[in-house]
C-alpha cells in the first residue's frame, strides 16, 4: 500500500501550461463516432464467437453502408413529437384560443411547458396538458399498435375532461 502511494506521488506531471486533449483510440482519426462505438460493441460482444464462412461478405456490405453519404436523421424529441411534427401541428390548429396561434421553437419539453405557462391562463394550461397527453397517446398507438389517428379524433376522444374544458 505504501509503495502505491509513493508511486503516485513520484509520477511526473506533464506540462501544466498545455491543455489536456481527449482522443478516441478506436480509430485512426482519434475521433469518437457512432460507427467506431458500434465496432467496439461488436468486438466486445463477439469475443470467442466463431464467424460463419461468409462473414467477409457481411463486412463488405456493412462497410458500404457506413460509407454512404446520407443526410443526418432528424432527432425525435418530446418537443418534436408533441409540438413541431406535422401531426401535432395539425391537432393544435384545431384547438380554440391562444394555443392555435402559438409558435415556439424549443429543444426541451420543460422549456415548452414554461413558455406555455407564461402565455396561457390556468384553464388554458389544463387544456394544453390534456391535448399534449392525447397527442402522446396517439403517437404511442401509432408506434406500438400501428393505429393511425386523425388530428380531429384526438379532440373527440370521449373524456369527461374535454366536456368540461370546451376544447
Amino acid at each position: 500500500m505504501q509503495s502505491t502511494h509513493e508511486d503516485v506521488l513520484n509520477l511526473r506531471l506533464g506540462d501544466l501550461q498545455t491543455q489536456d486533449r481527449i482522443y478516441w483510440k478506436e480509430n485512426k482519426a482519434h475521433r469518437f463516432t457512432v460507427r467506431s462505438t458500434y465496432l467496439v460493441a461488436l468486438r466486445l460482444n463477439q469475443r470467442g464467437v466463431v464467424e460463419h464462412s461468409r462473414a467477409h461478405e457481411d463486412k463488405r456490405v456493412w462497410n458500404k453502408l457506413w460509407r454512404l453519404r446520407v443526410p443526418p436523421k432528424a432527432e425525435e424529441s418530446v418537443c418534436h413529437s408533441l409540438w413541431e411534427c406535422p401531426f401535432p401541428t395539425n391537432v393544435w390548429a384545431l384547438v380554440r384560443g391562444k394555443m392555435q396561434k402559438s409558435s415556439a421553437v424549443v429543444q426541451k419539453f420543460h422549456s415548452l411547458a414554461r413558455l406555455m405557462e407564461d402565455r396561457l391562463t390556468g384553464k388554458e394550461m389544463e387544456v394544453w396538458a390534456v391535448v399534449a397527453w392525447s397527442i402522446w397517446n396517439a403517437r404511442n398507438r401509432f408506434c406500438f399498435e400501428e393505429k393511425q389517428s386523425q388530428p380531429g379524433d384526438i379532440l373527440t376522444v370521449p373524456s369527461p375532461y374535454y366536456k368540461t374544458t370546451n376544447v
